[in-house]
């Protein structure tokens, strides 16, 4: 995309300038770098200056025992190429927990190596003899795969390890020749000796008499071109700048490029370097940090997405099993060597190592028109920006082979015609079958996406009930304003009302109080947390309303079929499944997933014509949990309380595939907090408007709105920490609440 006339160019944003910060969190101490590498750093290497490069450098603290028992894991990621190595010690002699390796940060880094290779360079420092028993070199994809998964490395992916004299030299070649990663290991001083072993790993022997062990490494990878990241100064918007040596901001600018964002960040690192990355992250985290950013900052992350939107007719992935609309928004890039392995799979090798983009997500298809709305009509940074972004193109740097020197404006057309086409159906005619699902074959679609993040189901709340409505009413305020065909905002408008008034009634749920509380009650006690109070604002009668996670289609269980035989989990003892409700089965239609969640923050703020039903549920999603959703530890993501009431195997099934455990159960996300907070904010800014929502003269619900605004703040302030997670564990509430 062009970059901003009030930015600077691409190739001077951050010119001249180092970012290096330290950051301890989780059982890892995180270093970072992102600086210009000068030619004649190593000296007799001639290679091209100044280059940009950033790197991170990952270390398990002392103390801190690995989930395998492995003693210590270093870790380097990269930007370019989503590159990088990670290796495991264990101690030689003795347990692995004594073992403690740390860096010298005296010594850290960036470097240039041949081949105009460039990387980080440092030395460890190691308390005892220890064994490299497990590496992977390569794309970050396959670190992740094998971190998370069940610690095999495919063949293809395999590298090489040599002696060479002291050093021991781990290298990957990628497969389609365009690119390598190299991990060199070699003694410091004369402190310590490395010795390869026949099985491709190596020992850090320290010498006799020496107290400690220094090993000098050095991490490599070759790719170009190499992004400059912004300068922290050069994020924020004027009036903000006063914030530019905060810590989160220069976290930020670490993650800020011209050209695109990216998702990750020391927090979830294996998210770490997609550039694009989860588009969904990168669209929503930019939307609420939009009234601080730089109007470049901004539009690197909309570029980014329109630069990897679908043109392409007749499109298919998976092996040919997912058809791929014109206009779906890419939900991740897959880069370098892992876009090899990619290509392969999917029968296109002769694409050797060209990006691939992952469509399957639903609901990036929806985020990117709201977030351009917001933009370019409600912010001073997008004021008058519109025509001439939309008339730039896509750089090389920016996205597809396939969408190199389109237009932004065009992308954005083929996104608002296919929300449009997608928003019909169920506008002609309102049944479960023409609200918008996940894609044939796929079991996620939304951010909750694990394959139990939906309790199994296929329709989710969020994407229908707030996405879609959101997409539409910004098509609606772009046609008005004239950035969007000006035909389509008569459609836009009646679409947009049949949404906002329509979906929320097929997954709403109401519970009479005395059910509630005995559900509840019969959860608490089996977690072993007293059963709160659970009183709904604005209610006269006793009842109790939450919206379902997700719905089954045709009202069918039927991917629920293989769970009649779930046994309860260790967690989870009978009395919550197995108590009599007389009126179960009257309340709960089957289709329905009967979790109570978070996910109605993306109506409180993607959406100005949020039901009213769904703003009197908000103080009681934000009450006390196991009655809501706030636990001492923060909001959780997902309550199953209620999933009794349906059937005793699928409520335990419920139970367990949404604990403490699961990575989108009782957890606290802190992009979900933070966009409830906002969320609330802003509606209750909206009775301060010039047309006011109707509920906003009942005062004791605006009152309970403010309660529940500071019930939650609250939480999120005693957990400064917890705030800025992804699947933080809440089970320390469960000691806090006796």
């Amino acid at each position: 995309m062009a970059v901003p006339q009030a930015a600077p160019a691409a190739e001077e944003v951050g010119a001249g300038q180092a970012t290096a910060f330290t950051v301890a969190y989780g059982g890892y101490d995180n270093y970072y770098r992102s600086d210009d590498v000068v030619a004649g750093s190593q000296p007799g290497i001639s290679t091209p200056a100044p280059s940009s490069f950033a790197g991170v450098l990952l270390l398990t603290q002392p103390g801190v025992r690995l989930p395998d028992g492995a003693g210590v894991r270093f870790l380097a990621a990269f930007p370019d190429a989503n590159s990088g190595a990670v290796a495991y010690f264990n101690a030689t002699e003795g347990p692995s927990t004594d073992l403690v390796i740390e860096l010298d940060n005296t010594t850290f880094t960036s470097t240039m190596g041949p081949g105009n290779t460039v990387g980080l360079t440092g030395t460890l420092v190691f308390n005892r003899n220890a064994t490299l028993y497990r590496a992977v070199v390569g794309s970050i994809r396959t670190v992740r795969d094998y971190v998370e998964g069940p610690r095999i490395i495919r063949p293809i992916f395999a590298h090489t390890t040599t002696q060479q004299d002291s050093s021991v030299v781990l290298h990957r070649e990628y497969m389609n020749g365009t690119g390598s990663n190299t991990l060199v290991f070699a003694p410091a001083d004369d402190s310590t000796e490395l010795t390869l072993l026949p099985d491709g790993n190596f020992t850090v022997g320290l010498v006799p008499g020496a107290p400690e062990g220094r090993v000098a490494f050095t991490v490599l990878v070759s790719w170009s071109p190499h992004l400059r990241s912004f300068q922290p100064d050069q994020l924020l918007a004027e009036g903000q700048r006063g914030i530019a040596n905060t810590p989160q901001v220069t976290q930020l600018s670490f993650l800020t490029y011209p050209e695109k964002l990216l998702a990750g960040s020391w927090r979830f690192l294996t998210y770490f370097g997609r550039r694009v990355g989860r588009m969904r992250d990168s669209l929503i985290a930019a939307r609420l940090m939009m009234s601080r950013l730089a109007s470049a900052a901004t539009e690197a992350a909309l570029g980014a997405a329109l630069a990897n939107l679908n043109l392409q007719q007749g499109y298919y992935q998976y092996n040919g099993q997912d058809f791929i609309p014109v206009g779906t928004v890419c939900h991740e890039e897959t880069l370098g060597d892992y876009a090899s392995w990619t290509n392969i799979q999917e029968g296109t090798p002769e694409l050797g190592g060209r990006l691939w983009c992952d469509y399957k997500m639903i609901d990036t298809d929806f985020l990117l028109l709201p977030f351009l709305a917001q933009y370019f009509l409600n912010t001073s940074q997008g004021a008058d920006r519109a025509p001439a972004f939309l008339e730039s193109t896509v750089p090389p740097a920016g996205g597809t082979a396939l969408n190199l020197n389109s237009a932004y404006g065009e992308l954005l057309d083929a996104n608002a015609n296919l929300v449009l086409e997608l928003a019909r159906p169920f506008a002609t005619n309102q049944t479960v079958d023409t609200l918008i699902s996940l894609r044939p074959g796929q079991l996620v679609g939304n951010w909750r996406d694990s394959e139990a993040g939906l309790g199994m189901a296929t329709i989710p709340y969020d994407v229908n009930t707030a996405l879609v409505p959101a997409a539409l009413r910004a098509i609606q305020e772009l046609a008005a304003a004239g950035i969007l065909d000006p035909a389509m905002e008569a459609e836009a408008a009646e679409l947009a009302t049949v949404w906002e008034t329509q979906t929320a009634p097929f997954f709403e749920i109401t519970v009479p109080a005395a059910e509630a509380e005995e559900m509840v009650g019969a959860y608490s006690r089996d977690l072993g947390v007293p059963s709160p109070v659970t009183r709904q604002a604005g209610s006269t009668a006793a009842n109790l309303t939450f919206y379902a996670l997700a719905l089954h289609p045709n009202g069918t269980q039927a991917r629920w079929s293989s769970w009649g035989t779930a046994k309860p989990s260790a967690a989870v003892g009978s009395d919550v499944c197995d108590r009599p409700l007389i009126l179960r089965h009257a309340l709960w239609r089957s289709m329905q997933v009967p979790v109570m969640h978070s996910d109605v923050g993306f109506n409180l703020l993607y959406q100005s014509n949020v039901p009213e039903e769904i703003i009197r549920s908000v103080p009681t999603l934000l009450s006390e949990f196991p009655g809501g959703l706030l636990t001492p530890a923060g909001m959780v993501v997902a309550n199953p309380a209620y999933s009794a009431l349906a059937s005793p195997p699928v409520a335990r099934q419920l139970y367990a595939n949404t604990s403490a455990g699961a990575y989108h159960g009782t957890v606290v996300w802190g992009f979900q907090q933070a966009l409830m907070v906002e969320g609330v904010e802003r509606q209750l800014a909206l009775c301060q408007s010039a047309s006011p929502p109707d509920w906003c003269d009942d005062q004791n619900l605006v009152d309970e709105l403010r309660a529940a605004l500071d019930r939650l703040c609250g939480v999120i302030t005693s957990n400064p920490t917890v705030a800025f997670s992804e699947a933080s564990p809440a089970a320390s509430w469960l000691g806090t609440m006796h």
